[in-house]
């Protein structure tokens, strides 16, 4: 990761990731492991642990380098079935004072 360029934090970041998804499967062999299982963390993360879109994309990263990289075994994704939320939240604006204001009545 160093010769990539990567900062210190990404590499902790991946790193934890990699040791959480291979306690999730309780340490099986990295051999037998595939999309199949990655999928399966994903959809842990977004519906058991209620992650953020983001932190859920960060861990897909970590995996798909973990597994490219580190195994040499690149992965092959179609999209994930359970995604996390998107933290887009919409709210109304209270009225300004202007508005909630009576406008005076047009004369003729």
């Amino acid at each position: 990761m160093r010769v990539r360029h990567y900062s210190i934090r990404t590499e902790e970041a991946y790193e934890n990731w990699a040791r959480r998804f291979l306690t999730f499967h309780r340490l099986k062999p990295v051999k037998e492991m595939g999309e199949e299982e990655v999928r399966k963390y994903l959809e842990y993360l977004a519906v058991a642990r209620k992650i953020s879109v983001s932190t859920q994309r960060q861990a897909l990263n970590a995996l798909v380098f973990f597994f490219a990289e580190v195994l040499k075994q690149p992965l092959v994704f179609r999209p994930i079935p359970a995604r996390a939320r998107s933290g887009v939240t919409t709210f109304m604006r209270p009225p300004s004072r202007n508005r909630s204001r009576k406008l005076p009545a047009k004369q003729a």
